[in-house]
């Protein structure tokens, strides 16, 4: 990448605010020297990696990332063969416990993060060498008097030694014949020996070593003669927990010796998975968004702003640049300090960012990765080469012509300013010529009017210009695709404080120029100026209408799930309802099974009716759905002697009479007449009329033939089973039918229990048993009824 390129884009900044997200000092240096790729899969395979990281960090969960040593000096000098010290081998054993929970981390992560697992997976654990390592240091890397038994011997050894001298040095300096011979009464330590002060007059009657003389001369410090031995001893034990330490940290250097290259390779995963996070770290602080890499030379960035404007500038105004498409030159042009520059170098830094496998700071981006991306932005006047603007700007350009090909992006500022506007005009056009001959593309800022009639005059051009409010004589930054610009410079003359009279005067000779252009230009600005505005307005509008969108779909929810609630309150009324109708139908049909006769037949039958019609009123109707084939009756149609089905009994019928005022309607259901409700009545399903039984028949007594003694449940749930075994039976006793045949198979046998518990409670059955072998065994029960 060219270097001149990465300056006047400033690169660095990038990457030294990319630095600022990472946990580690190899991930930070990592970050700084941030690679720009040019291999289309590796840049896809670069922003894929920082998405993975940044869809965990949206959802807080963060790579256990934090705390990664930098241990690559370390490792490399016990490779060959040095010991290491404390800290050094607990940098080591702190990376291998943030491998195994980094290895560990993403493994549970697979699904989302591929790509980083896929890293990650190259990290190579080492519990025995972790565990060797961090069990034998406390917090302070100090290593632990339990390190290994032999040290914990001596030490406890070096205790009991320095506890005896120190109770033979207390009864020294407190004895009677010595301590008259004392500075003091007390004991101290030089050069690692326990010594008393003796007053310099009395030395000769305290025999032992002078250690040391005090300042002043007064005082000398001396090793009692009977306490050698014991302070002999002390230093040979310190000796031999000098050389134990030491042999434990040269054979835990050697082991990491032996693992060099695989703690080398850990410490560089972690690495890039630091610098990973990082870039996913600086996605979210700038809102970024990862970018499409097209395979088309094209550049199609929606809402783009300047990464490094966001931290200085409370509001940055975001810009639509497109280029590629249907030609390969943008001219911008408009007023000083609109935002043409900061347009060249928000596309600059957005290419250079995303080729670096970083998102970009937008709502949406299409990038082709130009190969070659050059720069000629800002002063580049060489004060050593004595060179003018003109001249640096000249340089510059030559460089890049000379290095230019279809594979290149070209920014250039203020192209051919700093001359005679004619001849920079000219030379402005023939570099442009160059540029578009050779297949490149650029984005081009300029204040000559000429050059904007090229759009319209040349193909490969396109025109787009910084916008100025008229009314507040001021830059909005914001970028206007399609339209040419005027410099403005009057108004902002005038804004700036200059002379009425004087900016007046100065618009009065520029639009009564022979050139048209300032007047043309005057009507584009202002049409542009009112059309962003009606732009605005309609964008404002459509949020309006998104956010009441979302309201009002917030509020369908809540409706439905109050709907649901409000139909559980329902169903749970229902089923208290269902259960004590149970328990009147039972009564009802023991009061059938005493009398037998039809009055009492007849009245129980409207009992029933009534009380499921009572429990229809509790809600049924809100949760109940008309069974496949039930069509309602239409009463304008329907007459007296028409079959129908009564919905509440589950029996087909004939219909006596009209509904009356009460919406009571009489049925016929064999020689059973009774009331029930109009919505009880639907159409009948065979839709074939019934015959009225005849009219000598007497006593109530269903027909035997249009009844079967068996019933067969085999299928059937056993929710289901039961409620059919009532209604079988219900009419097995009216039709005077005994023994009954109930068929429910062998299956797993929790059918068959639950029938004949059933029967046990059943006020018709009398006694029941199993078939025998010839009447289907086990499989079917036989029940005798009242």
């Amino acid at each position: 990448m060219n270097k001149n390129t990465l300056k006047v884009l400033e690169w660095e900044k990038i990457t030294r605010e990319l630095a600022g997200f990472s946990t580690s000092e190899t991930g930070r240096q990592r970050c700084l020297e941030t690679e720009i790729f040019s291999d289309e899969n590796t840049i896809k395979r670069e922003l894929k990696l920082t998405s993975e990281a940044r869809f965990l960090m949206d959802r807080a969960a963060f790579p256990p990332i934090s705390g990664i040593r930098n241990t690559y000096e370390a490792i490399n000098l016990a490779k060959v063969g040095q010991a290491l010290n404390n800290s050094e081998l607990v940098a080591i054993g702190k990376n291998l416990q943030t491998t195994a929970r980094v290895k560990s981390f993403f493994s549970r992560h697979k699904e989302e993060t591929p790509l980083i697992c896929e890293v990650s997976e190259g990290l190579s654990e080492d519990a025995g060498l972790e565990k060797a390592i961090l069990e034998i240091f406390d917090e302070s890397e100090n290593m632990l008097d339990s390190a290994t038994r032999e040290l914990k011997s001596l030490t406890l050894s070096l205790k009991n030694q320095s506890e005896n001298l120190k109770d033979r040095m207390n009864r020294f300096t407190n004895s009677s014949e010595i301590s008259t011979y004392l500075q003091n009464p007390v004991y101290t330590i030089r050069n690692d020996r326990y010594v008393v002060p003796v007053r310099v007059e009395n030395k000769a009657h305290v025999p032992g070593i002078v250690h040391d003389i005090s300042s002043s001369g007064a005082t000398v410090f001396i090793e009692p003669q009977s306490m050698v031995e014991l302070n002999n001893r002390i230093k040979e034990t310190e000796l031999k927990i000098d050389a134990e330490k030491k042999r434990i940290l040269s054979e835990l250097s050697a082991r990491v010796g032996q693992k060099a290259y695989y703690l080398n390779l850990n410490l560089d995963l972690l690495t890039e998975i630091d610098f990973i996070c990082a870039k996913a770290g600086y996605s979210i602080s700038i809102n970024a968004t990862e970018p499409e890499i097209s395979p088309e030379k094209e550049i199609s960035i929606k809402n783009a702003r300047h990464p490094l404007l966001l931290k200085v500038v409370e509001k940055v105004v975001p810009n639509d640049i497109e280029l590629g498409k249907d030609y390969q030159i943008m001219l911008i042009t408009g007023p000083n300090t609109g935002g043409k520059t900061v347009v060249l170098k928000t596309m600059g830094i957005c290419m250079l960012m995303a080729r670096a496998g970083l998102h970009i700071p937008a709502d949406e981006a299409v990038i082709y990765p130009f190969l070659k991306i050059f720069a000629d932005i800002g002063d580049e006047q060489s004060l050593i080469q004595s060179l003018s603007t003109f001249s640096g700007h000249i340089r510059n350009i030559i460089g890049i012509l000379e290095n230019t090909d279809e594979n290149t992006l070209i920014l250039l500022d203020e192209i051919g300013a700093g001359t005679d506007p004619m001849e920079g005009t000219a030379l402005a056009e023939a570099l442009m010529e160059d540029i578009r001959k050779k297949g490149a593309f650029a984005l081009v800022t300029t204040h000559f009017s000429e050059l904007k009639a090229l759009a319209y005059t040349m193909e490969g051009y396109y025109n787009a210009s910084v916008e100025f409010d008229t009314e507040t004589l001021s830059p909005t930054y914001r970028l206007i695709m399609g339209i040419p610009g005027k410099s403005n410079a009057i108004s902002i003359a005038g804004n700036l404080g200059l002379a009425t009279n004087i900016v007046e005067e100065a618009k009065h000779n520029y639009l009564n120029k022979k050139d048209p252009t300032g007047k043309v230009l005057e009507g584009l600005q202002d049409t542009q100026q009112k059309l962003s505005k009606d732009a605005r307005e309609i964008e404002e509008k459509k949020h309006s209408i998104e956010e009441l969108e979302l309201n009002y779909n917030k509020e369908i929810e809540k409706i439905k799930s109050e709907k649901k609630q409000i139909i559980s309150v329902y169903r749970k009324k229902f089923d208290t309802a269902y259960f004590q109708a149970r328990e009147k139908i039972d009564s009802i049909l023991e009061d059938v099974r005493k009398t037998k006769d039809e009055k009492t037949a007849r009245s129980s039958l409207s009992r029933l009716g009534k009380t499921i019609s009572e429990a229809r009123k509790l809600g049924l109707e809100e949760t109940e759905k008309l069974e496949p084939g039930q069509e309602p009756v239409n009463w304008d149609e329907i007459k007296p002697g028409d079959p129908v089905f009564i919905k509440s009994l589950g029996k087909d019928g004939v219909l006596e009479s009209l509904p009356d005022k009460n919406n009571n309607v009489q049925i016929e259901i064999g020689v059973l007449k009774t009331k029930v409700k109009k919505d009880d009545i639907f159409r009948a399903k065979s839709g074939k009329k019934q015959e009225k039984p005849p009219a000598s028949r007497k006593g109530f007594m269903l027909d035997r033939k249009n009844i079967s003694n068996t019933l067969d449940l085999r299928g059937q749930t056993a929710e289901e089973a039961l409620l059919k075994v009532d209604y079988f039976l219900d009419e097995a006793h009216l039709a005077n039918l005994s023994p009954v045949c109930i068929i429910h198979g062998h299956g797993t046998g929790k059918l068959r229990r639950e029938i004949r518990e059933h029967l046990k409670k059943s006020p018709y059955v009398k006694k029941f048993r199993p078939g025998k072998e010839g009447e289907g065994g086990d499989g079917v029960t036989l029940a005798d009824l009242t």
